[in-house]
C-alpha cells in the first residue's frame, strides 16, 4: 500500500484495530500501533477505547480462566497471559509516547463569529 502512495487515515486504522481485537492477534495490534507512531497518525478517541475495551475482556477472561470458569473458545490459548502481559507493556509506552487526536465536537462546524464573540465577552465578564 505504501509502495503505491496511500496511507490508510484513522478511519481504517480503526477497522484494523477492531479486526485485529476481534481475532485477539497481539502482534498485529501492536504493528498497527507502531505503524501509527511511525506515519505520525494520531489515535482518536474510538481507537483508544476499543483497545482499553479489548485489554479489559482479555484481563477478564484470563481472570475467569484462572478460577477455572467458562471462558469462550477463543480465550483458551495457553500464551494469551504471556502476550497480554507483552502487549500491555508495549501499550503502556506506546501511549506515553504518542500524541492523540481530540475529536472536534460534530456541530463545531456551525459556530460563527458571533457566537465566538459572545463566549469571549462572558468569560471577561466573570473576570
Amino acid at each position: 500500500m505504501e509502495e503505491l502512495g496511500f496511507f490508510p487515515n484513522i478511519e481504517i486504522i480503526g477497522a484494523l484495530v477492531r479486526n485485529g481485537c476481534h481475532t485477539i492477534n497481539f502482534s498485529y495490534l501492536e504493528n498497527i500501533l507502531k505503524f501509527m507512531q511511525e506515519h505520525e497518525i494520531k489515535p482518536n478517541e474510538h481507537v483508544l477505547e476499543k483497545i482499553e475495551k479489548f485489554i479489559m475482556e482479555v484481563r477478564e477472561n484470563i481472570f475467569n480462566k484462572e478460577h477455572n470458569k467458562d471462558i469462550p473458545k477463543k480465550y483458551q490459548r495457553e500464551d494469551l497471559n504471556e502476550e497480554y502481559k507483552k502487549f500491555c507493556a508495549f501499550y503502556e509506552q506506546w501511549l506515553k509516547n504518542t500524541e492523540f487526536e481530540r475529536e472536534k465536537h460534530l456541530w463545531s462546524q456551525f459556530r460563527t463569529n458571533i457566537v465566538e464573540k459572545v463566549e469571549q465577552e462572558d468569560v471577561s465578564a466573570i473576570s
